[in-house]
């Protein structure tokens, strides 16, 4: 940050520095006013980094891509190199592209596993002068960095279910099967470890059995009612990560359907029991003809 004095100036553009900048301003009668300004790029540049900023990829990475700044004449066409390296300070990178007019570049080196990646994009504006004279301005890119290092695996546990005593046939019971889906970067060895257990956080239901509960997909046979919650924890060894399903368990079918979210309510079914028949109607024939306007009826 710099420090500058403009004088007197009732009204123009005041050039800023990248950083923080503090300006004061002071009035005639002794009052002065301080702001602080944030600014983090004064010229256009490459934005939009895919793979984004300290992002973790595989070896298998094919290209790198960007946007590109708007360029000072509309309909000019920016043009840009492209450096890729394992140099922290951004120093020693391998020019990858030289003046490509494509906002992806294939990567030319095997990525190694384990190795944080850095690389940038400097663009050019042919007409990017003052007032957008014939002028190449050179817009230097920030250094961006991704790595090939583990990714804990995504587990996903399924969607939340609610079923009824007796639905499979036998009365008194119900046995569910959650189908989780679990997706992974294969390592460190490729190799996975589940781990089911019943939270029933925030709910307090009764304790169930799951067996066995180191498998991807597990089913659960349940005698009460209560709404349940079970956690997947999947391990690849170094990270692990978990996902969480609820089951809600009711009497009957209509009042499985009434506890989930997703549950339309039926305006002609009156009574909510999930059919719409005479005894709807009677609730409609209890005030058959009735008047119900507040000044009376002719």
């Amino acid at each position: 940050m710099t420090q500058e004095e403009w004088g007197v100036l009732e009204y123009g553009n005041i050039p800023l520095n990248a950083g923080i900048n503090t300006i004061t301003i002071s009035t005639w009668w002794g009052y002065m006013y301080v702001d602080y300004f944030i600014v983090d790029d004064v010229m256009p540049s490459a934005y939009s980094p895919d793979p984004a900023h300290l992002a973790t990829v595989g070896t298998d990475l094919a290209q790198l891509c960007w946007n590109n700044p708007a360029p000072e004449i509309p309909g000019d066409t920016i043009t840009s190199d492209v450096y890729l390296g394992t140099d922290p300070n951004g120093i020693l990178l391998s020019q990858i592209a030289t003046g490509t007019t494509d906002t992806c570049v294939g990567i030319p080196i095997s990525l190694q596993q384990y190795e944080d990646y850095y690389w940038r994009v400097n663009c050019y504006d042919p007409n990017g002068g003052l007032l957008g004279g014939p002028e190449t301005i050179f817009l230097p890119g920030g250094l961006w960095e991704f790595g090939t290092g583990n990714s804990p695996p995504d587990p996903n546990a399924g969607p939340d279910q609610f079923v009824w005593l007796g639905k499979g046939g036998t009365p008194g019971e119900v046995t569910v099967n959650i189908d989780a889906r679990v997706t992974d970067d294969g390592l460190p060895s490729g190799t996975l470890t589940y781990f089911w257990e019943q939270t029933n956080d925030p709910c307090d239901a009764p304790d169930v059995t799951i067996d066995p509960n180191n498998v991807e997909d597990i089913s659960i046979t349940f005698t009460e009612e209560g709404d349940y919650a079970f956690s997947l924890t999947v391990s690849d060894g170094q990270l692990q990560a978990i996902d969480t399903v609820a089951v809600g368990v009711r009497q009957t079918p209509c009042e499985a359907a009434q506890a989930d979210d997703w549950y339309w309510y039926f305006e002609p079914d009156i009574n909510e029991d999930c059919f719409v028949d005479l005894q709807d109607f009677a609730f409609v024939a209890i005030d058959w003809l009735k008047c119900v306007a507040p000044a009376g009826c002719l």
